[in-house]
C-alpha cells in the first residue's frame, strides 16, 4: 500500500480538503432580522433550511477527514476499519478520507 500510494500527497490533500470546508463554514452567514413580507419570510426559512442541512454535510465530511489524518499519524491509513484489508490506491486517490474498502464500503451500504 505505501509502495504505490504517497502518504505526504493523500496528507496534503486530506489538508487542503480540510481548509476548504472550514473556510466555507465560516463564509456562511445566516440573514438577520425580520421580513414583514410573508413570501420572503418563507423563502428565508427555506434558505436557512438548507444552510443547517449543509452545515451538517460539512460537519460530517470534516469528521471523515480528521479521522483519515488520524489514521494517517497512527500508520493505519489504507486498511480498511471494518476487516483490516488495504484500501485500493486508486479508491483513496478519488476519496482520500476513506475508512473501507470497497467490499466492506458495498456491505455497509446494503445494510442500511
Amino acid at each position: 500500500m505505501t509502495d504505490t500510494l504517497n502518504l505526504q500527497e493523500m496528507r496534503r490533500e486530506l489538508e487542503a480538503q480540510r481548509r476548504q470546508l472550514l473556510a466555507q463554514a465560516g463564509g456562511a452567514d445566516w440573514e438577520r432580522g425580520r421580513n414583514p413580507d410573508k413570501t420572503a419570510l418563507a423563502q428565508s426559512y427555506a434558505q436557512r433550511e438548507r444552510e443547517v442541512a449543509l452545515r451538517d454535510i460539512e460537519q460530517t465530511r470534516l469528521a471523515q477527514i480528521e479521522a483519515a489524518l488520524r489514521r494517517l499519524d497512527e500508520g493505519t491509513y489504507g486498511r480498511c476499519t471494518r476487516c483490516g484489508q488495504q484500501i485500493a490506491p486508486g479508491r483513496l486517490r478519488v476519496m482520500p478520507d476513506a475508512p473501507l474498502c470497497i467490499t466492506c464500503q458495498t456491505i455497509v451500504n446494503a445494510e442500511r
